[in-house]
């Protein structure tokens, strides 16, 4: 069941819910409600397995709480009065799974059920690969920094035909006294004296 990458985590967790929901009341409910008991009941079976299925890979805590419900709200159709076998489904285990979609429907949207999420190796993996490329990118960046700022000052003074290297170190200077001029290890006066004295007034 794969949704839009253009919505919320959490919203298309909650729809991925109400699909569930909608094949249920169209593959399964719909058959108790024509009062075809055995139809329901194979159906119901098609549908849970496929629904485990998807809690154990994708919300495995889910899966669990979900056996249980399932314990405690198995099917007796021989239980059922004629004619009410929706009433009687609806009752029992229908009844119980309905609640229980419409209750993870609710909480997926709350992100009640980020915790319990799956993220698959794929994700993972690209996951892991972006945050890579972001530092990698990071650092080049933070290298390259000196030697633009460099090159931005050499080119006030008329020095467009600096090397790299030049305005690299020119870079570097002018980020290490522009950060102790922030931490006031140095002061303008002081910064101004050591200009005037390797560029002395004429």
């Amino acid at each position: 069941m794969e949704l839009s990458n253009s919505i919320s985590p959490q919203e298309s967790l909650a729809r991925e819910f109400e699909q569930w929901q909608k094949l249920f009341y169209d593959e399964v409910h719909i058959h108790f409600a024509k009062k075809n008991v055995k139809r329901g009941e194979v159906a119901l079976e098609s549908w849970e397995a496929r629904f485990t299925k998807y809690l154990i890979e994708q919300l495995p805590p889910l899966a669990k709480k979900y056996q249980q419900l399932r314990l405690k709200n198995q099917l007796h159709t021989e239980h059922f009065v004629i004619p009410h076998y929706l009433e009687g489904f609806m009752s029992q285990t229908g009844g119980a799974i309905a609640s229980f979609l419409e209750q993870y429907i609710d909480d997926a949207r709350k992100g009640n059920l980020d915790e319990y999420r799956v993220i698959s190796a794929d994700k993972f993996a690209n996951s892991k690969r972006q945050e890579q490329v972001i530092k990698r990118n990071t650092w080049k960046s933070f290298f390259l920094l000196p030697k633009l700022l460099g090159h931005f000052f050499l080119d006030l003074l008329g020095r467009k035909d600096a090397r790299d290297t030049t305005a690299t170190i020119l870079g570097w200077i002018s980020l290490i006294t522009f950060i102790l001029l922030l931490a006031n290890v140095i002061s303008l006066s002081t910064l101004e004296s050591i200009w005037r004295f390797f560029v002395p007034v004429k």
